[in-house]
């Protein structure tokens, strides 16, 4: 079951997100994959394929528990003309916020969203010290019938 296309569209819909992030293409700088498109703007959100897939199954229900990280990355400048750690640091609890308890923030096609627990935001992996990530992680608990 792939979340990513409802993810997606959850953080470019929601305008509490949306609304701090750089554009791509005319729309929020929002990706699915990395390495994301060199023309993308910041701040930028990156959905991460599964972390983890489970299973918590009934008798006649079929209940994945699905873990994504959503990662929010800003740029720092050399002369400091650009600096986009507050920016990060607010659509990353921003990203928190929507999300967590908030079931019907995404809608998966053949599956009931039971809850979602977001955690974070907490520090993320970068490549230098010009990048700021802040991570939220989602737990999304899915049932579907068997």
């Amino acid at each position: 079951m792939n979340l990513a296309p409802a993810l997606l569209d959850a953080v470019k819909g929601e305008a509490s997100i949306a609304d701090l992030l750089g554009d791509y293409a005319g729309e929020p700088s929002a990706h699915t994959r990395r390495p994301m498109p060199k023309a993308a703007g910041y701040p930028a959100v990156i959905i991460s394929p599964d972390v983890a897939h489970t299973d918590f199954d009934g008798l006649t229900a079929r209940r994945p528990m699905v873990v994504r990280d959503i990662a929010v990355y800003g740029r720092v400048s050399d002369d400091g003309s650009v600096d986009e750690y507050r920016a990060v640091e607010s659509a990353a609890y921003a990203v928190r916020d929507f999300f967590h308890r908030n079931r019907d923030a995404i809608a998966v096609s053949g599956a009931e969203v039971v809850d979602i627990v977001a955690s974070g935001p907490r520090p993320g992996p970068t490549d230098d010290d010009k990048m700021i990530a802040r991570v939220v992680t989602l737990t999304i608990r899915l049932s579907t019938n068997i």
